[in-house]
């Protein structure tokens, strides 16, 4: 049987809804996938996504568009629900949704992207109504149910919606234990006035004043789009004892046997005591809730919790005690449920080892749980923001903060830009990349204005947003307001950096498990850069510095005044400087047209590329029309002393039929010449970035040639480079990669000779370039290194140095090869450092339980494919950031690279495109 026989089987066979065959299982036209075609649908194959239907509305858009042949490939998904009864199927090249309103629409590209990071079809967007629509000036626009978004590729992708006015219902249960009562202040009508009132003044069962209800906060965040409504429901009696069940705040992890956690057992009790089984039963004036609020009384607590009905039912099960699940509820499991504490944390009743309490406390001793804590815990629930925003760093996050709250106010913070974009209720102004000066922005909480800077090439997701954002004190009751400064925070929604957030205070805005932020244009650093181990700067997670931002001062009236220097040389405005050859060494003058000997000019938009979209102002490169005809662009560039990196953006025209494809090639010229990258660019394969690091040649001017060698058609290589820049980054140190011929190798099967290939012990090599699986060539020297070949394999190199005396930070680039295509493993990165005493630090991984001996592991790679994407995409290209702590400034010892593979090595072939100590 073939992997469309046991798909077919899985669904039901011919009694499923694709019913009967129509057709024998066939070979793709592109002679590697395979297809069958039923009664009901179709079911396609291919070695790197498996078999997948796809059948209905979606299989007739996908077929009109030419099946697999398509801008979207195979499908990577079977067809699914979506939010709101919407269907979906996920492919190759992007998605298509049906919804019995809209129909079947097709959603790729940036625009795509963006629609992920917002939230799908759960963000203020909603469902796409249209298929993206390339107009007339080279801009790619799409209609949702919320708005129109926008993608040109100077620009990149811009909200221009209206937001949807969105009505949130609520229903709300306070619950007491049956050893616990709630304070005779703590009424139902408290909490209706709490969640629901409109501009009226009160205060908490403390007697303290309220800023105002959620209904107030969330109506004015949203600028009005948001309302909530609701019903808050007479206090429910749950059976179970607070102290006898195993809590769920302050780490405790050991539970009482058979009791569930305080979450599961506050809702699933609660529910079955108000007799509700089915979302009629939740109802509020007709409409099923938004969100579940459980308002319950407690021993010990601080903060709230945002799951779904599905966690519950997940915990119930962990701790044995799925008889107080009702199997009714199963049909609702992506509710979303919020628990928040009516008491904060007292001193006594102390908790026991297994998570429980020894007393039951006095009703005197129960405390109010901020506000601030719900707005945070609603901020998750309705604008789907899933992660937390901040770390344990109290300090900033009563300063400036994304998406926090703090235990001493009922005053929440105001939402940062980047969750109201997310909900659709503000845009972010995008910077061009070139310096700006004299740059304002206003405080945020009175004018909602924020600057976005692209910190990276055109194919990086990271920016860097600045805000005007006040500085508080949250210690009294309200808040006093102290100063206003420049706030900066990094955005990555593909979440490929990894660090250690305990050595940091900034952040890149990405999940809770790697929350870190950077805080600027404070009082105790004026400026963006030179922050020492706190990495305050505006360095990427590379460190590259794409952005410097200079003379930040505060104005009387409470802005902020700053200017914004783009640092990296743009050898596309440059083009002139540089002298343009052929193959036949004839001179090439810019901007003009040499007819069959090639030429080298500016246009303002270029031929279609990669699914259709154009780009503006880019590098128009014809080699001559001769066999293997070139052209050739020899720059003078002086490379920083720091070091630096050149980022390419190279393309072939999709119009260019009949040309055979070129090689793209960077060399830099000396005592011999060297070649630093080479690409070959075709009909498959028509747009690569190419990353050549430069920091051998630092400090030095070097002549840099940029050719296109064609192959035998040359008078149809219609070449384009996109975007060229040569991106200083900060100072080099220890270059691990050109030390690593003199590092110790060494694996489970032994030692590893360094540089020889097809050892079963593994490999450790020194390359001159590599193709990851993000798309792009590296170049400049690069280090592969594969594990044992056996599960669970490992390599690791050990490097003897004295580690810099002054702040310093391992930064790292690590990722699979292009070619990889095992979808069902992944692999570890580990670093840590040996004293000359002995004493070991672990850099990156964390040490877990494995049997009752404590273990160390290293940072997961790669696992499962995220939606929509083929193979192991979840991190296929990661970058590393760890200062080195102070402790071991100045240390002379071991500092080992590890890697492990997660399960089979066979193809854990993992590249170290960057690994060296650099400054801040």
């Amino acid at each position: 049987m073939t992997a469309i026989d046991d798909k077919y089987a899985s669904l039901g066979g011919a009694h499923g809804f694709l019913g009967q065959p129509i057709t024998p299982e066939t070979t793709c036209p592109d002679g590697v996938g395979h297809f069958r075609h039923f009664a009901g649908g179709s079911i396609y194959w291919h070695p790197t996504t498996g078999a997948h239907e796809v059948h209905g509305a979606i299989r007739e858009k996908w077929s009109r568009m030419g099946w697999e042949r398509s801008i979207l490939g195979y499908p990577v998904t079977d067809e699914s629900d979506a939010a709101d009864g919407g269907r979906v199927n996920h492919f190759m090249g992007g998605s298509i949704y049906w919804t019995a309103t809209s129909g079947a629409n097709l959603v790729y590209g940036p625009i795509r992207d963006k629609w992920q990071t917002l939230g799908w079809e759960s963000s203020a967007l909603g469902f796409p109504i249209s298929d993206p629509v390339d107009n007339a000036s080279g801009e790619l626009r799409q209609q949702f149910q919320g708005g129109v978004v926008s993608w040109t590729p100077q620009d990149g992708v811009k909200l221009m919606n209206e937001p949807e006015k969105k009505d949130k219902v609520v229903r709300v249960f306070p619950v007491r234990w049956a050893d616990l009562r709630n304070p005779q202040n703590y009424t139902r009508e408290f909490f209706q006035q709490y969640f629901f009132s409109v501009g009226e003044s009160f205060n908490n069962p403390d007697g303290n004043p309220m800023p105002g209800s959620i209904f107030d906060y969330f109506y004015g965040i949203s600028d009005g789009y948001l309302r909530i409504s609701g019903q808050v429901d007479d206090w429910i009696d749950n059976p179970l004892r607070v102290t006898q069940t195993g809590h769920w705040y302050g780490g405790l992890t050991g539970f009482r046997a058979g009791d569930p956690t305080m979450e599961a057992g506050i809702v699933a009790p609660t529910l079955r005591a108000k007799g509700i089984r089915t979302l009629d039963d939740l109802r509020v004036n007709g409409r099923v809730p938004d969100v579940l609020v459980f308002f319950h009384i407690d021993v010990w607590a601080g903060g709230g919790a945002t799951r779904s009905m599905a966690d519950v039912r997940r915990i119930l099960q962990d701790q044995g005690r799925m008889d107080l699940w009702d199997s009714a509820w199963d049909a609702w499991l992506g509710m979303d449920v919020i628990l928040v504490p009516c008491t904060y944390q007292n001193p006594d009743p102390h908790p026991r080892p297994d998570g429980t309490f020894d007393r039951v406390p006095n009703l005197s001793e129960l405390r109010w749980a901020p506000y601030s804590a719900l707005a945070h815990e609603f901020v998750h629930a309705l604008t789907k923001q899933q992660w937390d925003l901040y770390n344990g760093e109290w300090q900033w996050g009563t300063w400036f903060e994304l998406m926090s709250y703090s235990v001493k106010t009922d005053y929440p913070v105001y939402m940062s830009s980047y969750v109201q974009e997310r909900s659709g209720w503000f845009n972010i102004t995008d910077m061009p990349r070139h310096t700006h000066r004299g740059l304002i922005l206003d405080p945020f909480e009175t004018h909602n204005v924020a600057y976005r800077f692209q910190n990276g090439p055109m194919e990086n997701p990271e920016t860097l947003v600045l805000e005007n954002r006040t500085r508080w004190d949250y210690n009294q009751t309200p808040p006093t307001q102290l100063s206003n400064g420049l706030f900066a925070y990094r955005i990555d929604p593909k979440r490929r950096q990894s660090v250690r957030d305990r050595f940091r205070r900034s952040s890149f805005v990405i999940s809770r498990s790697g929350a870190w932020r950077e805080i600027w244009g404070i009082p105790e650093a004026p400026e963006l850069t030179g922050q020492g181990a706190d990495l305050g700067n505006s360095l990427n997670h590379l460190g590259e510095l794409w952005w410097e931002f200079r003379n930040i001062r505060l104005l009387e009236d409470g802005a902020v005044e700053f200017d914004a220097i783009f640092q990296p040389i743009n050898l596309i405005r440059q083009y002139t400087s540089a002298t343009w050859t052929n193959s036949e060494g004839k001179l090439l003058k810019p901007d003009k047209f040499f007819g069959s000997q090639g030429h080298v000019m500016l246009v303002n938009r270029s031929l279609p590329i990669e699914q259709g979209r154009r780009y503006n102002h880019v590098l128009s490169l014809h080699p001559n029309w001769v066999a293997n005809g070139k052209i050739k662009g020899r720059y003078s560039l002086r490379i920083p002393a720091t070091g630096a990196r050149l980022y390419l953006t190279v393309a072939l025209s999709e119009q260019a039929s009949g040309s055979d494809g070129f090689i793209f090639r960077v060399i830099a010229h000396g005592s011999p010449d060297r070649v630093m990258a080479d690409t070959t660019l075709n009909a498959d394969r028509n747009i690569r970035l190419v990353v050549v690091d430069l920091s051998d040649f630092r400090g030095s001017t070097r002549d840099i040639t940029l050719e296109v060698d064609a192959g035998a058609n040359a008078y149809r290589d219609w070449a384009y480079l996109l975007e060229a820049y040569l991106v200083p980054t900060s100072n080099l140190i220890y270059n691990f990669i050109d030390q690593a011929p003199f590092a110790i190798w060494r694996s489970n099967g032994g030692t590893v000779p360094f540089n020889v290939a097809g050892q079963p012990q593994g490999e450790a090599s020194k390359r001159e370039r590599a193709k990851l699986q993000n798309g792009a060539l590296y170049g400049g020297d690069v280090l592969f290194t594969h594990p044992a070949w056996q599960n669970d394999g490992f390599i690791e190199g050990v490097f003897s140095l004295t580690l810099p005396g002054e702040a310093s930070v391992f930064r790292a680039e690590v990722g699979f090869d292009e070619n990889r295509v095992v979808t069902d493993n992944g692999a570890r990165v580990m670093l840590f450092f040996v004293s000359g005493s002995g004493t070991e630090t672990l850099l990156l991984g964390d040490t877990i339980n494995d049997g009752g001996v404590p273990r160390k592991r290293g940072f997961l790679l790669e696992r499962s494919p995220a939606i929509g994407e083929v193979g192991l995409h979840q991190n296929p290209v990661t970058s590393i950031a760890i200062p080195i702590p102070a402790h071991l400034r100045g240390v002379r010892g071991q500092f080992i690279l590890r890697v492990d593979a997660d399960g089979s090595a066979g193809q854990d072939w993992v590249w170290w495109t960057m690994a060296r100590l650099t400054t801040d």
